[in-house]
């Protein structure tokens, strides 16, 4: 006597092994997605904190403001400010910019993304999850230079929202709680939390 078909118990076992294996496929790359986002974002916020303060590359925008101060935005290291002056190789000072390449991405002043971090319509730089990241320069400080030391780049994480509090002032000010899911990198100041 000879078999030419599957009977149904067969066919469930081989089912059930199928879901089993997809189950486990499943788990196993369920996270890939979020890391690969985080990894990008860290990437780019040093990116840019070196596009600002220099690095490998060369000087960055700080080095080559006669008065040695932060871009108020992102948008600043992408085009010149209407304020700044094209370098004078003389001299040594003045915008050499762009300090990092265009994406094509513009920043929208919308729910938590503010006019403190840009115009919309802004060239913005984006993270991993696909909003602007931000420089935050704290408002809170005694004075320019302590707003300036404890400046820190802002990516709104996975949920958008930026949790990061303008006035709070050094990292201790940012514990976990109050980051909440953004990914920070302070420029100047150690970070402690």
């Amino acid at each position: 006597m000879s078999r030419r078909a599957f009977t149904l118990v067969e066919l469930l076992v081989v089912l059930l092994i199928l879901a089993a294996v997809a189950g486990v496929a499943v788990t196993m790359t369920a996270g890939q997605g979020q890391d690969a986002a985080q990894k990008a974002t860290d990437v780019s916020l040093v990116r840019i904190r070196e596009a600002i303060l220099g690095g490998a590359e060369g000087p960055g925008y700080k080095s080559d403001r006669p008065d040695g101060r932060l871009p108020a935005t992102i948008a600043d290291l992408l085009r010149m400010p209407a304020m700044d002056q094209a370098f004078d190789p003389v001299a040594k000072v003045g915008w050499r910019g762009p300090y990092l390449r265009q994406q094509g991405a513009t920043y929208t002043v919308q729910g938590t993304f503010t006019v403190a971090y840009g115009t919309t319509g802004d060239p913005a730089v984006l993270d991993g999850w696909a909003r602007p990241i931000v420089l935050q320069i704290p408002t809170s400080g005694a004075n320019a230079d302590e707003n300036e030391l404890n400046a820190r780049l802002v990516s709104a994480g996975p949920n958008g929202v930026i949790d990061c509090s303008p006035t709070a002032l050094t990292p201790a000010d940012l514990d976990a709680s109050g980051r909440g899911d953004d990914r920070v990198l302070f420029l100047s100041t150690a970070d402690t939390p």
